[in-house]
């Protein structure tokens, strides 16, 4: 948009937002590598034990993923 229009555009725009304004915008395409990330945008939910968890969260958010961690198991010794 422009600021001739940025009213308009504005509304339902809820916070925390950012506007960046000048030249910068130009610079949009050669920074943003996290949107390019195979998971961008994505959240996804891993459910297992939670010491197993810790290594696959770190590789889905290094692919840029939103890791939920929820575990739904429970590893313990065998019952006597």
């Amino acid at each position: 948009g422009s600021l001739e229009n940025i009213a308009q555009r504005a509304i339902g725009i809820a916070t925390p937002a950012l506007i960046v304004v000048g030249g910068v915008v130009q610079l949009h395409e050669a920074i943003n590598w996290f949107e390019s990330k195979p998971l961008f945008a994505k959240r996804i939910v891993v459910t297992r034990a939670r010491e197993q968890a810790s290594e696959l969260k770190r590789l889905l958010e290094e692919a840029g993923a939103e890791v939920v961690q929820f575990p739904t198991i429970e590893i313990a010794p065998p019952a006597s």
